[in-house]
Formats: structure tokens, C-alpha cells, sequence
């Protein structure tokens, strides 16, 4: 007996809908405030900000420089942390800035790449004094440099 070819009606399958369930769905309004109508902010612009080329910024300092700020802060009449930061800046920058470029921190004009074996050890001394001092392994060991090239 010879076999017939049979063939597989495909069905297409659909989605179930949800049924409605009787509600309408609707967006919800924003409620008013109590009173009627949205109060109105209203007058007159204040203009005692200060100068505009002043902005916020965070920085997070050591907790013993912080207290000693927030010390001389309390301690200084008539002074803001802005007047403080900026008397600190205006008296002190150059003399930083100069000091560090002799330390060999700092731009130093174009750099080059230098391939050289480093022991674990001394990469370790470089981890612990960047901790220390804030200052990033690669800044520390350009000083080391500068001061034994100096020598």
C-alpha cells in the first residue's frame, strides 16, 4: 500500500485581546491647587546676587584643612568661604605653582613615551606616596626624575 501525502494546514495565530473591562480608560488631570487656580510667583526679579562669573563647585578637601578653613572662616569677621578662597588663591598660587614646577610636577613642555622595566616594590612606594599626597604616580615619579637628574 502506497502511502498518501498528506499536508499540515497551517493556521495563522492572533494575539489575544483583552476583553474591555466596562471602564474607559482615561488620562488623569493634574489636581489645582487648593483655592482654585495655580498661585503666580510674582514680583520683582532680585538683583543683589553678586557678580555673575561665580559658579558653585565641590571640593572635597582633607578633613584637617576643611576644619581649618571652616576655623578661620568662623574667626574672621565679615568673611565668606568665597573671600577665603579666593584671598588664598590671589596670595598663594604663584608661589605653589612655582614651587611644584621645580619639583617637576607640572606641564614640562612635550612628553614622550618611555618603555622601562619597574619593579613591583618601587610601584608599590609610587601607590603609597599617591595616597599620601594626592598627587598621581606618574607626577611622583616625574619628580623623583627631575630631582635626580638636578643632583
Amino acid at each position: 500500500m502506497a502511502k498518501k501525502a498528506t499536508t499540515k494546514k497551517t493556521t495563522k495565530r492572533t494575539r489575544k485581546t483583552a476583553k474591555p473591562s466596562g471602564k474607559a480608560k482615561t488620562r488623569s488631570k493634574p489636581t489645582k491647587a487648593k483655592g482654585g487656580a495655580k498661585k503666580k510667583r510674582g514680583g520683582t526679579p532680585r538683583t543683589d546676587h553678586g557678580p555673575q562669573d561665580t559658579q558653585y563647585r565641590v571640593f572635597h578637601l582633607p578633613t584637617g584643612l576643611k576644619e581649618g578653613v571652616q576655623a578661620l572662616n568662623a574667626t574672621t569677621p565679615e568673611s565668606t568661604m568665597e573671600k577665603i578662597f579666593e584671598g588664598s588663591v590671589d596670595t598663594q598660587l604663584d608661589g605653589v605653582v612655582e614651587m611644584l614646577a621645580k619639583a617637576g610636577v607640572g606641564n614640562g613642555g612635550e612628553r614622550k613615551p618611555i618603555r622601562v622595566k619597574i619593579s613591583d616594590a618601587t610601584l608599590a612606594k609610587l601607590a603609597s606616596a599617591s595616597q599620601q599626597t594626592g598627587l598621581d604616580q606618574r607626577q611622583l615619579l616625574c619628580c623623583c626624575l627631575v630631582h635626580s637628574t638636578r643632583e
